[in-house]
């Protein structure tokens, strides 16, 4: 190289002409500062972070849908997966009684004995696990008990089935189903003990109960409340002999200054219209078109057996007591205290019962028994009854 003042030959590497003194820096071909061309290229640059930043959040936004669609999915899956394996029931839960779904399934657990409603596992929404389920469901509907006595829920449609509860007279109930092939029994909610079970159809009524007199009764004497059957119903006297007699009295009291409006005879018939609201036990009848109240203890469903006791040696309790039959091949129910009296009906094992009276010095009692809607008087041995 060649100084370009005087023309002086140069080594290389110089920075001024060593004969002019001229200043070489200048012509050196590649500038490190001044040259324009060299910026963007820089290898050694860090990546701006303007450019790097929506990349950054782009990622973000995208991991945040892939996860919702994952949870989705695995949601979706699992909310199949519990539908199939209850046998596709879509039905929505609030109408629990419009499949059988609804009530769990009938198993042998539904036939499970319980002695008290405490044992009653029913719920609203998925009914009872000891008791027989409905072969038919029906639209929930409001019901009233019209048995004055009460009505009894059993666990399966069948009298001889466990007696889960009482219910009493003119309680509020729920009709849910049925049988197939009986109408005589139906499936019920009682909503205030929290229980699930049977009741004979005759002993309910949409009707609430009321104390309205029918027409063709005559009202008693004075303003007695009295609690109507419809229809009313036969009975017979029973005082045990043929020789003594009922009294059929103006008002409900063994008062010496009540009227007494007719002597009934043992094994008279006589119409049961109804009981005075505020004791059942006390009963409004017709006999030959008179009417009057008549002890309850004294009448009953079925004609009395010619055969004769003293119906005076029975104690009567002023509150019947309950008790269950305990023989497992079940207890008869006489139309007299002994063995040598008619045969009523055998009551099964486990049979609810409610025991009016004992004969002094005797373990026969009498008492009432419940099935199928009707109601039973009788006597049977108290030895085999628990209380």
């Amino acid at each position: 190289m060649n100084c370009p003042n005087c023309q002086t030959p140069l080594p290389p590497d110089v920075a001024f002409c060593p004969e002019c003194g001229y200043q070489l820096v200048q012509e050196q071909p590649e500038p490190t500062e001044s040259e324009p061309t060299y910026v963007p290229e820089q290898p050694t640059t860090p990546p701006q972070p303007t450019p790097a930043a929506p990349k950054k959040d782009s990622s973000k936004v995208l991991i945040a849908i892939i996860a919702v669609l994952v949870v989705v999915i695995i949601v979706g899956a699992a909310m199949l997966f519990m539908n199939k394996d209850k046998g596709g029931d879509t039905q929505p839960a609030t109408e629990p009684a419009t499949t059988l779904s609804s009530f769990g399934d009938n198993t042998a657990a539904a036939n499970a004995d319980v002695t008290s409603a405490e044992n009653n596992t029913a719920s609203a929404d998925n009914g009872p696990t000891n008791v027989t389920m409905p072969d038919k469901l029906y639209t929930t509907e409001i019901y009233y008990v019209i048995e004055p006595t009460g009505v009894l829920l059993k666990s399966g449609p069948d009298d001889s089935t466990n007696t889960l509860l009482k219910i009493n007279y003119d309680s509020t109930i729920e009709i849910r189903g049925g049988k197939d092939s009986d109408d005589s029994w139906v499936y019920i909610y009682y909503r205030e003990a929290d229980a699930y079970g049977w009741v004979t159809a005759n002993q309910i009524s949409k009707t609430k109960p009321s104390t309205a007199k029918p027409a063709d009764i005559q009202a008693p004497v004075k303003n007695y409340t009295v609690i109507y059957y419809k229809p009313s119903y036969g009975a017979y006297v029973d005082v045990g002999r043929s020789d003594k007699h009922l009294n059929l009295r103006a008002e409900p009291s063994t008062a010496p200054d009540v009227e007494v409006r007719r002597l009934m005879n043992h094994g008279a018939y006589i119409t049961v219209c109804g009981y005075l609201a505020s004791d059942p036990s006390w009963l409004y009848i017709e006999y030959n078109n008179i009417f009057g109240f008549a002890y309850s203890g004294y009448i009953s469903p079925y004609k009395p057996s010619s055969s004769s006791y003293d119906a005076g040696a029975i104690t009567t309790y002023n509150i019947a007591q309950e008790a269950w039959v305990r023989p497992s091949d079940g207890l008869i129910l006489r139309s007299g205290p002994g063995k040598g009296y008619s045969k009523i009906l055998t009551m099964p094992q486990g049979s609810y019962v409610e025991v009016v009276g004992k004969m002094n010095g005797s373990s026969w009692v009498y008492l009432r028994y419940y099935r199928n809607g009707k109601t039973y008087t009788g006597y049977s041995d108290g030895s085999y009854l628990n209380y």
